[in-house]
């Protein structure tokens, strides 16, 4: 899978006029994204485009946005540690 600063890169084809054209975005900031008729082309206009937008926000005195960190279990550890926590039911509720 490619990416770019740590974000995910999707991969669309299409033909159209007979040609075949490559739409790369990236999966967690959707509106980065490039096209043209070679993959390794849109790929490095989608680099020049993410370049352009981390330049913009450092402009206005912002960090640049960053892939969400993911956190597997974390969720479901936190879940079954809190129900493991509390106390047992009695007899009469079950």
């Amino acid at each position: 899978m490619k990416r770019i600063d740590g974000f995910k890169v999707e991969v669309f084809e299409s033909v159209r006029g007979g040609k075949v054209w490559f739409l790369v975005r990236l999966t967690d900031y959707p509106s980065a994204k490039a096209e043209a008729n070679s993959l390794p082309d849109a790929m490095a206009l989608l680099g020049r485009t993410w370049d352009d937008i981390k330049v913009a926000y450092r402009d206005q005195g912002l960090k640049p946005p960053r892939p969400p960190r993911s956190r597997g279990n974390h969720r479901a550890l936190m879940m079954l540690r809190w129900l493991a926590s509390r106390p047992p039911l009695s007899p009469d509720v079950l």
